[in-house]
This record gives structure tokens, sequence and C-alpha cells, in this order.
């Protein structure tokens, strides 16, 4: 349309009408669309603030799981319910003589998942403040084996909480290189305590621009604690101490 109205211009037989017709025509495709372009913006914060709320609401229903990694496949044999309720005691020593209610136990299929890998082992408690308590005491307890292998328990949450957890993996992994030790809290908030002053971010970048601001001699006087840093980073690759109360008031 823009070189019809440069020919027409040029031309002395076309009228000026029809020239500010086409000129009118060019502005009307604009603004139609800019007016499309803020809807599909307007759309998309829509979507996502939808996506948000289906995902605290599946990870409301999911409050009560809890996911253990490393377990080797077959262990637990025909009665996986019965196995992690005699496990738990011996694998957390401090969980002894307490009344566990566990509702169902099973592994999680996935498709991608290499054959050497064991799938990951879910189990569903009656009360949210057990999966508290095992979380919790799971963590203070270090490492925990099982036939020699590493076992890891952590929250189970939706699809697309863990997603969003997974994008801080790489920024907290550059907190520890520098020794600091940090916590993701619910849904996926980076939590630091540095000089005695705690700080949250909420997206890797936060995180990044923490780190890179520190000062030069800090990062110098932190290296020789990152070992520890590493082994307790990995303890708290899932903060379970959301306290699922908070979650609860966030739905």
């Amino acid at each position: 349309v823009e070189n019809r109205t440069k020919v027409h211009k040029r031309d002395p037989h076309i009228s000026p009408c029809f020239v500010q017709m086409l000129q009118d025509e060019v502005q009307s495709h604009v603004d139609s669309l800019r007016n499309a372009k803020k809807d599909t913006v307007e759309i998309k914060l829509a979507v996502d603030s939808f996506q948000e709320k289906l995902a605290r609401i599946e990870d409301k229903s999911r409050q009560s799981n809890i996911r253990l990694v490393g377990l080797k496949e077959g262990v637990e044999g025909n009665d996986p319910l019965q196995f992690i309720q005699n496990q738990l005691p011996k694998w957390i020593p401090s969980l002894g003589g307490k009344v566990m209610e566990i509702e169902r136990a099973h592994r999680i299929y996935s498709g991608e998942r290499p054959k050497t890998t064991p799938r990951t082992f879910i189990f569903k408690l009656l009360r949210y403040q057990d999966r508290n308590a095992i979380l919790n005491e799971a963590r203070a307890a270090g490492q925990i084996l099982h036939m020699g292998t590493l076992l890891l328990f952590f929250p189970d949450y939706s699809t697309h909480t863990s997603a969003k957890r997974r994008t801080m993996s790489s920024a907290r992994k550059k907190l520890t290189q520098l020794g600091i030790t940090s916590f993701l809290l619910y849904p996926a908030v980076v939590k630091v305590t540095h000089r005695g002053k705690i700080s949250l971010f909420e997206t890797p970048a936060e995180v990044e621009k923490f780190a890179l601001n520190l000062d030069p001699a800090i990062k110098s006087s932190l290296k020789g604690a990152v070992s520890a840093a590493s082994r307790e980073s990995e303890v708290n690759e899932d903060e379970s101490a959301v306290p699922m109360e908070d979650l609860t008031e966030k739905i």
C-alpha cells in the first residue's frame, strides 16, 4: 500500500483524495496491528496468571507427598507401602517411635528415563505435618544411604512449579562456588543469608547479579568454604520447610 501511495503521489493524474484514502488505509492497518499486539500481550498475561493459579491448586493437592530419589529398582518388593513404612525409621532414626500413616506408595513412570536410572519413588502421607517432619529430619540427618546408594527426599510439586524451580539451579550453583549456602523456597524463590542480612530472589538474573556484586575480597575469602557449601547445598536443594501453611495462604 505504501508503494502504491508513493507512485500515485508522483502521478499528477491521481486525485489527492485517492492518496489520502490510501494513507488512511495504511494507518488503519497499523492501528489494527498495534491493537492485536496489545491483545496478545493481555491474553498471555491472563494465561500466565491462570497457569500459576492451576499450579498452586495442584501443588496444594500434592502437599502431603514426598519424592524419594535414588532408591534402587525393585528393592521395595510387592508391597511398596509396607516397605517405606518399615524403612523410614531405619533411614532416619529420629523418626523412631513416631507413627507415620502412609496412604499409598509407588514408582513414577517416565518414558525419558535412562534404563540405568531408578524411577522416582513417591509416597503420600495422611498428614502433611508428617511430610514436613520427614523432610526436615532427612535434611538434618545428612547423607542417607540404602544398599550403598544415596537417597534424596524432596517435596512433590506440579510440573509447572518444578520447571520454575529448575531455572534457579544454575544461579544457585554460582552461589555455592562462592561458598554461600542458599535455600529454595516455594514456589521458586532463592533465599540467601549473607552478612546477617536475608535476601530473597525471584529470578535467576537477580541471583546472578547478587553474586557479581559481591566484594572481590569476600569472594577470595570464601573459596575455602566451597566444598562444605557444596555438600550442604545438596541437602538444601529443595527447602522442604516451605511451610505448607504459607502455601495454603497463597492459594
